[in-house]
């Protein structure tokens, strides 16, 4: 059989790239073959028909499903797979597992898995089938599918008849966001529209505004957030309080109150533990000012390393979305241990305060500044707080 590259087939079909792989990732281009370097795609294989014109043509009747199921999810140690197992809707089972692959950081697995919901016709699995395809693919630095993603979330949004939709779109987005510190993200704005959404995610929505207000600086008032939204969670989501926590270690962290730091990460590594989910602790490593490194390095060297390469990863994957035109990578720069010792000096914590928390000398904390120093091409301290983002 003779293929055509996707480039070739966007150039036949009269679409972009974008659209032609949004067409592979759905499954709906019969004989096509996914290689290492890309799709190929039989050379006599048809456009498929828009799905926005069919709808146009025939609408769909609305099906209501769960948006994100594992957000909704309650279950206890190690509780996941006979929970997912009580949901009685197939599609609501693959998301979830999907879910489930991406909180453990196996976004291998998580594409094509997120990829069977697609064209679900329920517009809650289709979102959250989009979402953790986005996510799985910045993590694994496919820039191009993760924007494909989010654009079709807020394209399924502004389309949407139903509030519910539209509410649900909207809080990805503003999430979105706030993964990558953009400057508008306005969580208020999702406030009328929480009745929409469950009561996991709305825990989730509630780190959200959280992080927000951690990247304004304004720690207390995150700190209260997380407190009030972990008061009331009854019963507990371990997904949304996982995220909670980590907000809450964070903006501690920077008011210098180790103690409630600590407290913080240890409930959020408890609630994770169970199933493995570490993706949330490589999302917020710098920011966690080196809780991971105390916690792992020392203790469970294997574990650390297997935290550290989804650090890199994601890492990778954020930068060429937060700051594509930046020619000095520092995530490939500095190692995770480095990029910790360089956040903490950048929170203004002094060589023997540094030593101290990492439990280290502080002629190591000095070396350890000489390297990032030369690294990064600086050669003084506040210099650092162009290069971390905190």
């Amino acid at each position: 059989m003779d293929y055509r590259t996707v480039k070739e087939t966007a150039q036949r079909w009269g679409v972009s790239v974008r659209t032609v792989n949004m067409y592979l990732n759905d499954g709906r281009v019969p004989g096509a073959v996914r290689k290492e370097h890309g799709w190929l795609v039989p050379a006599d294989a048809q456009k498929p028909v828009d799905r926005r014109c069919k709808l146009a043509e025939a609408p769909r009747t609305r099906v209501v499903k769960r948006f994100m199921p594992i957000f909704s999810m309650t279950f206890g140690e190690g509780g996941f797979a006979e929970a997912v197992e009580q949901l009685d809707d197939e599609e609501e089972r693959i998301v979830a597992w999907a879910g489930h692959h991406y909180f453990r950081g196996e976004a291998e697995q998580v594409m094509p898995l997120a990829a069977r919901a697609f064209a679900s016709d329920s517009a809650e699995i289709r979102l959250s089938a989009r979402w953790l395809h986005a996510m799985a693919a910045l993590g694994l630095g496919d820039v191009e599918n993760c924007l494909a993603d989010f654009a079709e979330v807020e394209r399924e949004g502004e389309e949407a008849e139903d509030d519910a939709v539209r509410a649900q779109s909207e809080f990805i987005r503003l999430v979105a966001k706030i993964y990558f510190h953009e400057e508008n993200a306005d969580f208020t704005s999702l406030m009328p529209h929480f009745v929409h959404l469950s009561k996991g995610a709305r825990y989730l929505a509630f780190y959200g505004r959280a992080h927000a207000l951690y990247l304004h600086k304004e720690y207390q008032q995150a700190i209260g957030e997380v407190e009030a939204a972990t008061a009331l969670m009854q019963p507990a989501y371990p997904v949304a309080a996982i995220y909670l926590n980590i907000v809450g270690a964070m903006a501690s962290n920077s008011l210098a109150r180790h103690d409630d730091a600590q407290r913080f990460f240890d409930r959020a590594w408890a609630l994770a533990m169970p199933e493995g989910y570490i993706e949330p602790f490589a999302e917020h490593h710098g920011m966690l000012q080196g809780l991971v490194e105390r916690k792992l390095r020392s203790t469970q060297p294997e574990l650390y390393q297997q935290l550290s390469n989804l650090v890199y990863r994601f890492s990778r994957g954020w930068m060429k979305i937060h700051n594509p035109t930046s020619t000095l990578k520092v995530t490939d720069t500095l190692t995770p241990y480095e990029f910790s010792i360089a956040m903490l000096a950048a929170k203004g914590r002094t060589n023997k305060e540094i030593a101290d928390y990492m439990s280290i000398s502080v002629n190591s904390v000095k070396a350890y500044l000489a390297t990032i120093y030369q690294k990064i091409g600086i050669t003084k301290r506040s210099d650092l707080k162009f290069y971390v983002n905190y």
